[in-house]
């Protein structure tokens, strides 16, 4: 998961003036180990993200939401008044509490923040998925950890809609995978969209098509990122 966060951070140009990056992760606990201004340039935000450790536990997903709208997105952390906040809640499975869940996640849709939710292969509950998420279209299945880095550009586009950012000119491929178990809607994009079907499909790096720089927009995302298993280091 640490690969998806740093590949993430890197298609932002990251400052105090351009989009900050912080990153709570969660299990038994939770823990803000990125603040939103603990990092001045991208160089010292994927050190930093390298840097996080492993966790294993329970899914304590409201509290993570709590603790990002209460404490990740405040002043003293580094948010700014006049900046979109963003929240990327990512998950395995339901939650310890959904009731919980779905009350912190109602919190941060009524304080006006774009709230994404992305699942985690094939435990994860739908309709958990679409009341954390602030938008239907802001829901994203992937079979595992892996697969998160294909992610990467269109969760950029999505952050930076509204923002005069332009439309990427190569095609974008999204890679959203469907079980038995699930029923999240297909994810429109500029250009194409591929939905690619069960659990075993194996992604093409060539499909991965960026063709720009660094995107230049204006900000807060915090990553609330799931327990990282020691005994897989793949997940990292």
């Amino acid at each position: 998961m640490l690969q998806f966060v740093q590949g993430f951070a890197k298609e932002f140009n990251i400052g105090p003036l351009n989009v900050q990056i912080g990153v709570v992760t969660y299990s038994t606990s939770v823990h803000e180990y990125i603040r939103l201004n603990s990092n001045r340039d991208q160089q010292s935000l994927l050190y930093n993200i390298n840097r996080l450790p492993y966790q294993s536990g329970l899914t304590r997903t409201a509290d993570a939401i709590n603790l990002t709208l209460y404490h990740g997105f405040s002043q003293p952390h580094g948010d700014r008044d006049s900046v979109t906040d963003v929240m990327m809640v990512i998950t395995d499975g339901q939650s310890q509490d959904p009731r919980a869940t779905a009350a912190a996640a109602r919190r941060a849709h009524n304080a006006g923040v774009k709230t994404f939710a992305i699942g985690v292969g094939n435990r994860v509950k739908a309709t958990e998925m679409d009341t954390i998420a602030s938008d239907k279209n802001y829901v994203f299945h992937v079979s595992n950890y892996d697969a998160l880095q294909q992610l990467k550009e269109e969760l950029r586009n999505k952050t930076c809609e509204g923002n005069g950012i332009p439309t990427p000119t190569l095609p974008v491929v999204t890679l959203q995978r469907r079980t038995s178990t699930t029923n999240l809607p297909t994810i429109k994009t500029t250009t194409t969209t591929t939905v690619f079907k069960g659990l075993n499909t194996t992604f093409k790096e060539h499909l991965i098509l960026t063709g720009q720089k660094a995107i230049h927009c204006k900000y807060a995302v915090i990553i609330i990122g799931l327990k990282v298993s020691a005994k897989n280091p793949r997940n990292r």
